[in-house]
């Protein structure tokens, strides 16, 4: 989600700012409005080129190395997925509420002290000045949409993800277009999953151990039925037995 950025006015004339190309600084401001309040930003190229230069010929991959060059930006990867961070963020912008971000960020071992995000919680957690633990971190979901891990756990362990993932984007759009706010996400799905299924069936999970439990219960079954019918008069067996003859 884009952030408004401000310029501090020493920033053109910065030693370092000065050896970038005047692309590379016009997509050095860019990547600030782009990035979350963290300095990071999924590494897609093409989608950075559409948003800050939409018209334009230039070579993002030049672009970024000069950056990469200078330090003003770091690639790494997490669970298989690139991003960019944008180093020393907080030394261009003053950021009094940051917004919370599900974008990983740097091992903290690629990054100087410096460069550390203030308030991010790192090593052992604090507790409050109760001695209390605080609330747990909620994450992010789309736009408009907060839960903690374990809340989301709790969801797809009754719901399934992806029928979880339906609600969140349900509950996401609604959210976004009415403007209506929620004590909590978690809830409100339950919710909403409740009265969806409020008068249908309740459809059980085919799993092994219930297929065959009821196998044996079909055969038991049978079993008694033939045990307690009346035998077929010996009459009855030699018409049939003809009657099987014909076809």
């Amino acid at each position: 989600m884009a952030r408004i950025r401000t310029v501090k006015p020493e920033f053109w004339t910065d030693g370092d700012i000065l050896k970038l190309s005047l692309n590379a600084r016009l997509f050095y401001i860019g990547l600030w409005n782009f990035c979350d309040d963290n300095g990071v930003i999924e590494y897609d190229l093409v989608a950075i080129k559409a948003r800050i230069f939409p018209n334009d010929r230039v070579c993002i991959e030049k672009l970024l190395q000069e950056l990469l060059n200078l330090g003003k930006a770091l690639i790494y990867e997490v669970e298989k997925r690139q991003y960019i961070f944008i180093k020393n963020l907080t030394q261009h912008q003053v950021i009094d509420r940051p917004r919370k971000s599900n974008l990983p960020l740097p091992n903290t071992n690629q990054m100087k002290s410096t460069e550390i995000i203030l308030g991010r919680k790192e090593g052992r957690e604090r507790k409050g000045r109760d001695g209390i633990d605080p609330a747990p971190e909620k994450m992010k979901f789309l736009d408009f949409v907060f839960m903690t891990k374990n809340e989301f756990d709790s969801l797809v362990e009754k719901l399934g993800e992806s029928t979880v993932k339906d609600y969140i984007e349900r509950l996401n759009n609604y959210v976004g277009a009415k403007g209506v706010k929620y004590k909590s996400h978690y809830h409100a799905i339950l919710s909403w999953s409740n009265k969806d299924t409020k008068g249908k069936p309740i459809e059980v999970k085919k799993t092994a151990s219930n297929i065959d439990a009821q196998i044996s219960a079909d055969r038991a079954k049978y079993k008694k039925m033939a045990e307690e019918a009346v035998p077929m008069p010996n009459d009855c067996k030699v018409a049939l037995t003809k009657l099987k003859g014909k076809f």
